[in-house]
């Protein structure tokens, strides 16, 4: 098991998907442990590309990716059948990342990663031009209810569609689509609010 999430920032590629999420879930309860190996390193990116949005941090993405994975790994056979894998790990992770919120919650907050800042080529004015619109709209995004956080950063970091997120956050297309509405609203009034 402890071979199986041996992951690091290496694997910062996509796998082909040559073999459907479904067939690598059996091939994995029939034996395989590979299958899941494939599978997390199918979904490593855009998880911790996620993660690393709620944490800000290079280091507590990759423990967050780790525990995701692992509680994939532990709940991979009580799976059911009519569950799609993508949108229960996706699942897993935001009830990850929401634990680790409320825990630093407690802590101080930390400062914006450094990797999201802007364009190495660019001016060192026009980079911190960006780094405060990067800034603003962070903390736009950390002020949005959860809900509305998760349906934003799913529809526009991670380009999943309203059905998708719906599936992943256990609710109806229409309840995502609305959140993400007011998700836009907000952030458009929050930032907007934070330039006078």
């Amino acid at each position: 098991m402890e071979q199986i999430l041996t992951l690091d920032r290496t694997m910062a590629h996509d796998t082909e998907r040559t073999q459907p999420d479904a067939e690598l879930v059996e091939h994995y309860r029939a034996g395989d442990r590979e299958a899941f190996k494939t599978l997390a390193q199918r979904y490593w990116r855009s998880l911790f590309r996620l993660l690393q949005r709620y944490t800000r941090n290079a280091d507590d993405a990759e423990d967050l990716l780790q525990k995701t994975l692992l509680r994939a790994l532990n709940g991979l056979a009580r799976l059911r059948g009519e569950v799609q894998f993508r949108p229960w790990l996706f699942r897993i992770a935001l009830n990850t990342a929401h634990d680790f919120l409320r825990q630093r919650q407690r802590a101080t907050w930390v400062s914006y990663d450094e990797s999201l800042s802007g364009d190495a080529a660019a001016s060192h004015e026009s980079a911190l031009i960006a780094r405060e619109q990067l800034d603003r709209l962070a903390i736009a995004v950390d002020q949005l209810p959860p809900r509305q956080r998760d349906v934003l950063l799913l529809r526009l970091q991670q380009g999943l569609g309203y059905s998708e997120i719906a599936e992943i956050l256990e609710c109806s297309v229409s309840s995502a689509k609305v959140s993400f509405h007011h998700a836009m609203t907000r952030i458009k009034a929050l930032v907007s609010e934070e330039e006078r």
